[in-house]
This record gives structure tokens, C-alpha cells and sequence, in this order.
């Protein structure tokens, strides 16, 4: 008898985005791999996202839906994780489409090496549909350990920091939550999320298709205005922004995280809500290690995989003083 396959939960959160709902929907139904429930966060939409999500379920019954104030994006993924039942989840933003093969590729070289997460690049489009797209579907993805992981998203190596596309195996992730009411939520969880894998299969090429709205800019999509919607960890980089250290949205809400511009003259760098998002800053520099809370002695509650902050903080500073010797 075949063993059933694991089951993943798509986790999508829901605001505002009637224009472009149904097509993410779609992407998910139309997906190789059909062991799949598909998790619509509607988080306050006022141009009838949230009924919309009520038809998708009723024609679907893979789709459950779940209602709730305008909290924000990270309020919603919150929810989301807190509802799934599947061994894996994959985060999907609901004005982006995900390509057909992607969950089965994720799911088999998971399963066959033991992975517990799998990351791919996402591709740009600004049409209401991707044009001249192509899909490998046996890519072979580079099997990493979460140092290297770590390493190449801190030097953005191939490797992003933004959460939209990330799988994971959901006993890893386990309690993590995205701080909610700060922007660049994703650099206050990434680093966690991947310090706790013992395996990260990176796959090479896009699966992930990534919406700039007609009529709009990158700058424009940097922050969803105060509903908190933000996917600014990979729609404008605080790490290279062009007017340097973005330390908070033009909203004022705090970010998450910055690096100065110019990181190749720098001997240090800062990395907020490291230490599971207090809202104080963490400085980490290579140059003066006195200020690295490792070096200080500094004691902090582990997390559930056994990692405290101060353990964390040190591998990024041991990374970023590697960098910087070479």
C-alpha cells in the first residue's frame, strides 16, 4: 500500500487584494502536487477580499478561511500558523502566484534528504500574469547546513530574507512568531527560523512569481501604509536601500533590522529583534566584539531548538568577522 503523501499547509495572508486574490488561489490549486489545505487569513479587508475567500472555500473544500481585525501581516501569518495541520507550510502572499511544480520538488528532496526547509529565488512581474516564464521541474537544489544558509543570507548570496516562499517543516519551526507592528518583520524571524534547521535545501531557480501592481513602483510597495501589510524584507532591501539604513518605514513604524549601505567598508552592523523581538537593538560588530551580547556573557532564554540569542547573535558576528577577513 503507498504511503500517503505528507500533507502541506499554504498559509496566505488576505488584505485588500480582491484585484489579484483568485489568481493566487489558482496557483495553488493548479499545483502537481495536490496534497495540499490552503489557509486564507482574511485580516480586515474592506473591498471584498474576505467574501471572496468565503466563495474560493465553498468551491474548494481544501480551503479553510478565517476572519479576524486588521492586525497586519504579521498578525495574519501568526493566525495562519496556529491553524495548520500539515507536516510542511508554505508562505505565499496573496498578490503572488506560486509555479505548479513547486510544492512536489519541495516535498521530495525534503523527504529524501531530511530537510527541514527549502528556499528559492522568486522572479518579478509587473503584468497581470507572467509572460515568457519558463519551469524546470527537476531542479537539483544544493543541500546546505544552516551555517552556510545563514552565511549566504547575510551577504545575499543567492539567498533572501524576506518569508513569502520559505518552506518548512512545521515541528521546526515550532513556536515562532512574526513580531507584529514593526516592518521588515521577516529579518526578526529568518535568522531564528534557519538556526534551528539542521538542513536547507536551496534550489536554484524561481518558483515564485513576485507582483509589482500596474502603476506602481518598487518604493510604493515598500510599506502598505498602515495596515501593516508589508513584504519589505524583499520589496525595497533595508540591507541596500538607496537613501542608506532604512531604520524605519515613512509610516514610522519600526523595522525589524538594517545594515549600512556601504557593508563592505563597514566592521559592523546591527541586527534588531534578534533577541525575539524585545524591540531593542543588538549590535553586532566584528570590529568590537565587546559589544556582541556572546562576548559579554549575556544570558538569554533558549528557544524551543535549544538556541538563545546570544548563541545566535555569535554565529552571525563569527560570519560577518569571516567576511570581513577576507
Amino acid at each position: 500500500m503507498e504511503e500517503r503523501k505528507p500533507l502541506v499547509s499554504v498559509i496566505v495572508p488576505v488584505y485588500n487584494v480582491y484585484p489579484y486574490l483568485r489568481d493566487c488561489v489558482q496557483s495553488v490549486q493548479a499545483q502537481s502536487y495536490q496534497n495540499w489545505e490552503l489557509l486564507l487569513v482574511d485580516d480586515g479587508s474592506t473591498d471584498g477580499s474576505g467574501e471572496l475567500c468565503d466563495e474560493l472555500a465553498v468551491e474548494d473544500g481544501r480551503i479553510r478561511v478565517f476572519h479576524k481585525p486588521n492586525g497586519g501581516q504579521s498578525d495574519a501569518r501568526n493566525v495562519g500558523l496556529k491553524q495548520t495541520q500539515g507536516k510542511y507550510f508554505y508562505l505565499l502572499d496573496s498578490d503572488d502566484l506560486i509555479r505548479s511544480t513547486a510544492l512536489a520538488q519541495f516535498v521530495e528532496h525534503c523527504e529524501a534528504d531530511g530537510a527541514d526547509a527549502a528556499l528559492t529565488p522568486l522572479e518579478m512581474f509587473s503584468t497581470e500574469q507572467p509572460e515568457g516564464r519558463t519551469e524546470n521541474s527537476h531542479q537539483i537544489p544544493e543541500l546546505l547546513n544552516r551555517e552556510e544558509t545563514m552565511r549566504r543570507m547575510l551577504l545575499h548570496q543567492g539567498i533572501g530574507h524576506g518569508a513569502g516562499g520559505v518552506f518548512f517543516r512545521r515541528e521546526v519551526w515550532g513556536d515562532l512568531q512574526f513580531p507584529v507592528g514593526i516592518l521588515y518583520e521577516d529579518y526578526a524571524v529568518m535568522y531564528r527560523a534557519i538556526a534551528r534547521c539542521a538542513k536547507v535545501e536551496v534550489f536554484p531557480e524561481p518558483m515564485y512569481d513576485y507582483r509589482i501592481h500596474t502603476g506602481s513602483t518598487m518604493e510604493e510597495r515598500h510599506c502598505r501604509e498602515e495596515s501593516g501589510h508589508s513584504g519589505c524584507g524583499r520589496r525595497r532591501d533595508p540591507l541596500y536601500c538607496g537613501n542608506g539604513p532604512c531604520a524605519e518605514s515613512r509610516s514610522g513604524i519600526p523595522a525589524a533590522g538594517y545594515i549600512p549601505e556601504d557593508t563592505e567598508r563597514h566592521s559592523g552592523w546591527r541586527f534588531c529583534q534578534l533577541s525575539g523581538g524585545s524591540g531593542t537593538d543588538l549590535p553586532l560588530c566584528a570590529g568590537t566584539p565587546g559589544a556582541c551580547p556572546a562576548a559579554l556573557g549575556q544570558k538569554s532564554r533558549p528557544d524551543q531548538g535549544g538556541n538563545t540569542s546570544d548563541q545566535q547573535a555569535a554565529v552571525l558576528c563569527r560570519l560577518w568577522a569571516g567576511r570581513m577577513e577576507k
